[in-house]
């Protein structure tokens, strides 16, 4: 990607994710109701995804780091909270596609720790305890 529409490109999600969060991103550490509809915040993320996404189809963890120094907003953050958020709004599976998606790039065991959580408030014990013993194993694989 050329350096001149790379800049471009991230001060347009800059915009959209000033315009759209800065004013609420302190909600999100309290749950509290938001202005925002979770449906934007969801397209947010996917449109984040992709902007980040290699040719491969893979994430870019360093155009994201990027993002997160240029930024005006606190994304970091806003990421991490906001599966727990559509999660308590009975968005479940979109909270875990994201948790899964941005583990992928930075967090990782910040999201992943987050699914077992996000399982169990939802009543899927089954999903929890399985989503546990792939996390314990990778643990292992990584630790050997």
């Amino acid at each position: 990607m050329e350096l001149h529409s790379y800049a471009k490109q991230c001060k347009h999600i800059n915009r959209l994710i000033v315009e759209n969060l800065e004013p609420k991103i302190v909600k999100l550490f309290f749950r509290g109701p938001l202005p925002l509809s979770f449906k934007t915040e969801k397209e947010l993320t996917q449109k984040l995804y992709d902007f980040i996404a290699r040719s491969d189809g893979n994430p870019d963890r360093e155009t994201l780091e990027k993002i997160f120094w240029e930024a005006e907003a606190d994304i970091q953050c806003w990421l991490l909270n906001l599966p727990f958020n559509l999660a308590a709004r009975g968005m479940v599976d979109e909270a875990v596609k994201i948790s899964r998606r941005y583990s992928e790039v930075f967090e990782t065991g910040n999201f992943l720790g987050d699914l077992a959580v996000i399982f169990a408030e939802a009543g899927r014990k089954e999903e929890a305890f399985k989503h546990i013993a792939q996390c314990t194993v990778i643990s292992t694989q990584i630790k050997a």
